[in-house]
């Protein structure tokens, strides 16, 4: 082999390795769960006119992202969720052992870890110290349009860098010690939903302008002074009490009344019946009136017609019928008839 032609294949393997290099120098790997932006790290520069999502990129030598999470965030502040605590034991010999614990807040809807603060220290209108548990929900950026998007983050990474975390802590610490300051601290257990609504409502509105969208602020605990909140156990318990009463007054005057609609309804029914009696026998006596005028009328009809037909005067009539009845009909001539004798019979015994 001529010495050009070995010459020419270490200067082809030379390159080959070092494509090779300046290859997986320029590709950037962005994870699934992450937003990012391109920068130029030869001059310098950001590029917000595309947002990188999940997979591997072939950004150039030089190049790298700014990558900022997808997820939702959590923040809790408390004195006792997520911290580490000391438990000491002592065995038979007198020796103490120390185990050490730590408690976790992550809610079963959300993976990631949580970002752990003490508890926010703040005061009611009266001045009382109260120190409030609470968690933070919120995700970068507030639209889903990946030109807004970037820069929104490029924004927040201009402003705060790496540590965007800081602002929404302090941002969510001050605005609830301001709204805290304007409620009393009874308000916090009878108004518990309207207190927390107004410190989720400012704090959307304050962190949306940061470019942060809040999900959801809610109160974990509240603490006040031990003999603030006995205080206030006793007057719920007072007030529970007195709401049981009153449900039970009013359960009271409820069957009280209904007593009294039902004797009132059975008074009703009672005279629906007695006058509906009353129409009943007016009406069955009215009949058997209207029953005997008829059969009367119809009897004088008779006779009127029968008269006329023999030519005898009515008293003929009369006379010849009560002659009648006694004769066939003996036993009830004198019920018939009756037992006076017609005028052209009397003086015959």
């Amino acid at each position: 082999m001529a010495v050009w032609q070995a010459a020419l294949i270490i200067a082809l393997t030379c390159s080959f390795i070092i494509a090779l290099f300046l290859i997986g120098f320029s590709v950037r790997l962005v994870d699934a769960t992450d937003h990012a932006i391109k920068v130029n790290k030869n001059v310098m520069a950001i590029y917000t006119d595309e947002l990188y999502t999940g997979g591997r990129y072939f950004a150039g030598l030089g190049y790298d992202f700014i990558r900022f999470t997808r997820r939702q965030k959590m923040i809790v502040f408390s004195n006792t969720i997520g911290h580490t605590s000391v438990q000491t034991t002592v065995n038979s010999s007198g020796d103490s052992n120390e185990t050490t614990t730590t408690t976790t807040a992550i809610s079963p809807q959300f993976t990631e870890e949580a970002t752990y603060q003490n508890g926010i220290t703040a005061r009611t209108s009266e001045g009382l110290l109260i120190t409030i548990d609470a968690a933070v929900f919120y995700k970068i950026g507030t639209t889903d349009s990946p030109g807004q998007k970037a820069a929104q983050i490029l924004d927040i990474y201009a402003k705060f860098g790496d540590n965007y975390e800081f602002p929404v802590i302090a941002l969510t610490e001050g605005l609830i010690q301001d709204v805290a300051s304007r409620y009393q601290a009874y308000q916090f257990f009878t108004n518990r939903q309207e207190v927390q609504d107004a410190m989720e409502t400012e704090l959307r509105t304050s962190m949306n302008d940061l470019g942060f969208a809040l999900a959801c602020l809610d109160i974990l605990n509240l603490n006040f002074d031990p003999s603030f909140q006995q205080a206030v156990e006793q007057a719920q318990i007072v007030v529970e009490n007195t709401l049981t009463e009153q449900a039970n007054y009013d359960t009271i005057q409820v069957q009280a009344a209904t007593r009294v609609a039902a004797a009132s309804i059975d008074a009703e029914i009672i005279i629906l019946n007695a006058q509906t009696n009353s129409n009943i026998t007016y009406l069955n006596k009215q009949a058997i009136a209207n029953s005997t005028t008829q059969t009367a009328s119809l009897k004088i009809a008779g006779l009127g017609a029968l008269s006329g037909y023999l030519g005898f005067s009515e008293s003929e009539i009369l006379d010849f019928l009560w002659i009648y009845y006694q004769i066939y009909y003996p036993s009830s001539a004198n019920l018939n008839m009756g037992i006076i004798k017609p005028g052209a019979l009397k003086n015959y015994p």
